[in-house]
């Protein structure tokens, strides 16, 4: 009797899981999966360039700096104006063994996931897939992104969490204004580490008073009893 009960356990958590592929996977993404192939191609074809290269002067900082928080050496030359949250992320990373390689991975790793939230940000705001694709497209070949991804600056990390607010931004307040907005909450914690990886990812909360101001007009400071 137990072993029928965890038998059927099994079978409803595996169940969703095939859904969640085939839906995925449907016709529906395909435009999606293209422009995920091609950031996929683009971006391995930069990795295996790139995977030995030796640091320049203004990327090294960050990790100078990560191996101080780390490890205790010296971080003279270290500009304390700079973003602080890529070096405490290596600074992690190289606690548990791992290395600049792996560091590498990770930035592209972000930077795939940044070219899949452009194409859904885009699709969701004009629920056209020609221009989620052209978006997603455009970010994909643009050699900024590239080249960024490539080195250990605080831009791949901080476009991010950037795009990671938007997201939740539109998912929480746009589309989801009139139930609990889920998505909403979690700005708040991103934004504080969005703060920390790039400075310029404070100008979000002037953009979103923008637009909710445009939206709500006056109304937006009345308190709802």
């Amino acid at each position: 009797m137990e072993e029928n009960q965890s038998k059927e356990v099994i079978e409803e958590v595996k169940q969703p899981l095939p859904n969640v592929s085939s839906k995925f996977l449907s016709k529906e993404n395909y435009p999606l999966l293209l422009v995920l192939g091609i950031a996929i191609v683009i971006q391995l074809y930069f990795l295996i360039k790139t995977f030995n290269q030796p640091l320049w002067w203004d990327e090294a900082v960050y990790l100078l700096k990560s191996k101080a928080i780390a490890f205790g050496t010296p971080d003279v030359g270290v500009n304390r104006g700079r973003a602080l949250f890529n070096s405490f992320l290596w600074a992690g990373l190289f606690k548990i063994g791992l290395t600049e390689h792996f560091f590498r991975i990770l930035q592209t790793i972000f930077s795939f996931v940044i070219v899949g939230l452009t194409y859904k940000i885009a699709h969701m705001i004009t629920k056209n897939k020609f221009i989620a694709f052209f978006a997603g497209f455009s970010l994909t070949v643009c050699w900024v992104l590239s080249y960024a991804t490539t080195r250990f600056f605080p831009d791949v990390t901080g476009l991010l969490l950037w795009m990671t607010m938007i997201f939740l931004f539109w998912k929480g307040y746009v589309e989801e204004s009139k139930v609990i907005p889920k998505y909403f909450y979690w700005i708040a914690p991103v934004f504080v580490i969005a703060s920390y990886a790039r400075e310029m990812n404070l100008m979000f909360v002037g953009i979103i008073f923008i637009y909710m101001f445009a939206k709500e007009k006056f109304s937006l400071f009345k308190i709802n009893e």
